[in-house]
Formats: C-alpha cells, structure tokens, sequence
C-alpha cells in the first residue's frame, strides 16, 4: 500500500465567485488526486466551523500535512480520526471543517484509486459493504427564490423531480426538458430569465403558488404528466424567511392536497421542534389518503449526528438533507447516514449554493444508496451542478456494463 508523500492547499473560486479551498494528495508512488469543497449562503448555529480559507490553507499545509504525510493511505477511518483528533474541538473550530473536508475527500480518492475500485464503489465498501449501492432519483430546482436569487419570491427551491424516467440518463432527460419548457412558458408571460445561485429561473411572481402553477404548466407542455411522470418539490427555508410572514401547518396541508407535491424541505424554523412534530403527525393523514411526502430537516439537523438522534427521538420529518461541509469528513458523513438508515430516514444528498466542478456528492449518493440528490438546475450553463449529474450518467453506464 502507498504512502501519503505530500499535502497541497490553495484556494479556488465557487460558482458565486467566493474562494473556498482544493487540495491536492500525492502518494509516493506518484499518484496525485484533488478534491474541492463547497460553500454554503448562510450557517446555522448548530454546523460546523468554517475558517477562512487562506486559514484553511495554512493549516491544512502545516498541521494537518504535518500529521498525514508519511501514513498508510489504506484507511479512510484512521486517517479522519487523526485530523477529528489533531483538531480536537466538537465543530472543527481549530482546523475548520473545511479543512478537514478537503483533505478527507482527497484521501478517498486516493485509497480509491489503490483499491482499483470506483470512487462509488470504495464509498460503498466502506459504508456497508457495497450493499446500498444504488442510484438517487433527481431533485432538480428549477425556480429559485429566497436567498438564492434576488428576485421577490419567498420559498429558496422549487423543484422538479422526474420519477417517470426508465434510467437516471432519462430523468436527466426529462428534467432538462421541463427546465427548457419553463423558460418558454416564462418568456410567454413577459416573466424574467435570469438566474439564480443554483441554476434555476428566477422571476418576479405575485406569489409561491405562482410558481407550482408555472412549474406544472412546463411540465405539461414537456409532454408529461404531472403527479405521474414528473411531481413537484419544495424547499421552503423557513428559518430565512421574513419575520412578518406567516406559517401555519395547515397552509402545507392545504398545498399537499392542490399540488403533486412529494418533496417539502425546511416547512418550519430550524428550532420549532414541537410544530415539526405536530406537522408531521397531520401528514400522516394526508399519507392515508394515498400520498407519499418526504418531510425532509435540513436546517433544523444541520447534519449535526445530535440534532439528528434529537429529531428521531421526536418523530421530526422522514427525511433528512446531507451537506457535506455541514460535517467534516467522510467518516462521520457516512456515520449520520448509518443512523438515518437504522432510524427509518430517507436521505438526501445535497450540493450547496457556493459549489465546485468537484463531482465528489454522486458518488457519495450513489455508494450509499441515497434516495435522492439535489444539485441544483439541469441548465447546461452552469457547469457546477451539471457535472454532478454527468457524473451520475457515466456511474450508469458503468454499472450497466459490470
């Protein structure tokens, strides 16, 4: 097995023109690989630290190469428990997560590629044994609000989710027609183009709803059929949201029975914990009738292992959003989506709104089996998201061919 020979920081600009850092590995017997991490617009309370990146790079250089150079780059475990260790802080506030995420992301790479093995694959030994291996479906946000655009709509996402596709190559099909049919149904209204951070249209409209109502009439004039081929996500991120605007479960309710939609992120503040669970029991109901929804906590877990336990113990959501730089390295991503799996959650892998053209979060979906991933707009202009996607499409071709 090969060594790790050197460590290498520098910073990179995200899709939002903000730095955030790469890091190069080298093993002695001369491979090198490199990994980016992502940046998210806001952080809650209960993240993890993120140091400023010019910090990043110095202490990944200095202490963290310090530590890993000359180990065995055979263990993914052993190598994130020496930097959780070295930093010795419960939110990476020494080293940042940032830090650790990088390095961390490169050392798979690396131990992938000495296993002869798929990045996907590596991901899934370690996870399980390979056996969750699978593909997400896709989460494609197609209108953007909130934070994400400035533009006077309320809600962060509207999302279109294909189920109807026979192959992810097909779902990516369909998501990019109903994106292209959005803009011409836009257009058609005299409504804007323009984009928000994660790809999506971001008009001007009267109201939420207007934008469900534009989302299905793109879906109709695609050739689809909404709540069959193709239904509708949510992600409301209500923690962002204007202190005069009212929330109420009952609007929810309400929305789940007007529209098809299977996907609701973020309905009610990070720290409302009681109406979470009140929401959640009420949905029940509507599943009864027949209709499956994902409850998915994003802030209100922050991929925080703690605040997830909080949230099964409280029957909070079905579902939970990862973001990788909410944790710090692979092993304790993988270690919350464990606990999702043995609590009965559904998880999501997410990007966020400052990425890269790192591919790393397909590959995280795919080894462990996630049941959807998010990365933003098909819009074949913005690169960073659509590379995750490609990245989707070239794992199934590979697995058809194994």
């Amino acid at each position: 097995m090969s060594k790790i020979a050197s460590i290498r920081a520098y910073p990179i600009s995200d899709s939002r023109g903000d730095q955030t850092v790469e890091v190069e590995i080298e093993l002695d017997n001369g491979y090198k690989t490199r990994a980016s991490v992502p940046s998210g617009v806001a952080q809650g309370n209960a993240e993890v630290h993120l140091v400023d990146v010019s910090v990043a790079v110095r202490n990944i250089q200095e202490d963290i190469a310090t530590k890993l150079v000359g180990m065995e780059a055979d263990d993914q475990m052993a190598i994130d428990k020496a930097m959780i260790d070295l930093d010795g802080t419960s939110d990476k506030s020494r080293l940042g997560a940032n830090s650790t995420l990088a390095v961390s992301l490169a050392v798979a790479r690396a131990i992938a590629y000495c296993d002869n093995l798929p990045l996907y694959r590596f991901i899934g030994k370690i996870f399980d044994g390979g056996h969750s291996i699978g593909l997400p479906t896709p989460m494609f946000n197609t209108i953007n609000g909130g934070q994400h655009a400035s533009n006077n709509i309320d809600y962060q996402e509207f999302m279109a989710v294909p189920v109807g596709g026979k192959s992810f190559k097909e779902k990516l099909e369909m998501g990019i027609n109903v994106f292209n049919e959005l803009k011409n149904v836009l257009e058609s209204k005299g409504l804007k183009v323009g984009t928000g951070d994660e790809g999506g249209y971001a008009p001007d409209l009267d109201t939420n709803e207007m934008a469900l109502g534009l989302m299905l009439e793109a879906i109709k004039k695609a050739g689809y059929l909404p709540g069959k081929d193709v239904f509708l996500g949510i992600d409301v991120a209500a923690s962002y949201l204007p202190p005069t605007f009212q929330l109420t479960n009952q609007h929810y309710v309400d929305l789940l029975r007007t529209y098809p939609i299977m996907y609701l992120e973020d309905p009610l503040p990070a720290d409302d914990w009681h109406w979470w669970t009140q929401l959640g029991w009420e949905m029940n109901e509507i599943v009864k009738e027949g209709k499956k929804v994902l409850l998915v906590g994003d802030d209100i877990f922050a991929t925080n292992i703690n605040r997830f336990r909080q949230g099964i113990r409280e029957n909070v959501g079905n579902a939970i959003l990862i973001k990788i730089n909410q944790v710090g390295t692979l092993t304790e991503i993988l270690e919350i989506i464990k606990l999702a799996k043995e609590g009965g959650y559904k998880h999501i892998i997410s990007h966020r709104a400052g990425e890269t053209n790192d591919s790393f979060i397909a590959d995280i979906a795919v080894g462990t089996g996630a049941d959807c991933m998010k990365a933003g707009a098909p819009n074949l202009e913005h690169k960073e998201r659509m590379t995750k996607y490609d990245r989707l499409v070239e794992i199934e071709a590979e697995m058809k061919t194994k």
